[in-house]
């Protein structure tokens, strides 16, 4: 993993050295255009900045059948905390979770606590026996534990079935612990969504298999939230094992629910990327500068599989009132070496 990184880095240095025009050239250059990317969209992976976010216009959707997906035997859920709140007319948080421990991080409950105090009541669905103290307990709102396979969408979909009141929620946020923030304040990114006309929406869009918004951050509102297409979306969710599954699902949820009547919207769309392709570069150190983007991947910081250069980012998340402590103390318990330094 090192020899790669490091092969990468000296590309990088290379082409800085010939300058422009030849970085641009070796964008074409299949073996080696992604690094050539790499440097293009350090400072920002965007060629324009949406002011508000755009409505989907998926003119042409493809066929789409859930059915069982190929799953097993569904997984078994458990409420662990329930605050007995009725979710009627309410804002809701459905916060999937999961961690090798079986704890919930600081840097989750840091999230949990931002979401709080947006406005949000927050419900954990986790995928480990958590054991709920009284600092959970008054942080969630309810928790449910689910075993067997499955990811996000079997965790919401456990938490949906527990509790029933979440079908007439005023607005349910889908979102997950696979990210570090938020990053500053969420208050620009539902300052950019909220006039935009919509049933739901999402934070970033991503053209594989499918246009498609990605599943790490989905707002509901309530016509979204009362749908039958929402309905039967998550009564065709099964547990699987196969990763292709739960991926299956990201990829054709957008779609499913424009196919049953309800319009989409997304913060940033393809078309404003340099290059759609690399749009999972915004989750890199440039674009958090300014402000509109407040998370970044837990990948980017543990693994940096695009070789981002991240030699900035202490000071950027420090600039925003980020507690790099958060990263650094993950990193450490599950044993990963960061590839930069974040404590000087």
């Amino acid at each position: 993993m090192k020899l790669k990184y490091y092969i990468k880095f000296l590309l990088i240095k290379i082409m800085l050295l010939f300058g422009k025009k030849f970085i641009k050239f070796c964008t074409y250059i299949p073996k080696i255009k992604t690094i050539a990317y790499i440097i293009i969209l350090k400072d920002n992976p965007l060629k324009e900045t949406p002011e508000l976010g755009t409505p989907l216009n998926y003119s042409e959707i493809k066929p789409m059948r859930l059915g069982d997906a190929g799953a097993g035997a569904d997984a078994k859920a458990r409420v662990v905390h329930d605050s007995g709140r009725n979710y009627l007319g309410r804002r809701v948080a459905l916060l999937a979770h999961y961690d090798p421990d079986g704890m919930v991080d600081p840097y989750a409950l840091y999230f949990a606590e931002r979401l709080k105090k947006s406005g949000y009541l927050v419900v954990l669905c986790s995928q480990n026996e958590i054991t709920m103290d009284e600092n959970l307990r008054e942080l969630f709102d309810a928790a449910i534990y689910r075993n067997g396979p499955g990811l996000d969408f079997t965790s919401w979909k456990k938490a949906l079935g527990a509790f029933p009141s979440l079908f007439e929620a005023e607005e349910l946020l889908l979102t997950n612990d696979s990210f570090f923030g938020p990053v500053g304040s969420l208050e620009p990114l539902y300052d950019a969504m909220n006039p935009v006309e919509c049933d739901f929406w999402g934070v970033v869009e991503n053209p594989m298999f499918r246009p498609h918004v990605q599943s790490f951050y989905i707002v509901l509102r309530k016509k979204a939230v009362t749908s039958k297409a929402f309905r039967e979306f998550f009564d065709s969710v099964r547990s699987s094992a196969k990763r292709r599954i739960s991926i299956r699902y990201e990829t054709i949820f957008t779609q499913w629910l424009i196919s049953g009547g309800l319009t989409g919207a997304v913060r940033f769309p393809l078309s404003c990327y340099v290059h759609p392709k690399y749009s999972n570069h915004i989750f890199s150190n440039g674009f958090l500068k300014t402000g509109q983007f407040p998370f970044i991947k837990r990948r980017m910081i543990i693994e940096n599989p695009y070789a981002v250069l991240l030699q900035d980012l202490p000071d950027v998340l420090s600039g925003r009132g980020y507690p790099v402590s958060l990263m650094t103390n993950y990193a450490r318990r599950i044993g990963k070496k960061l590839e930069i330094n974040f404590e000087g």
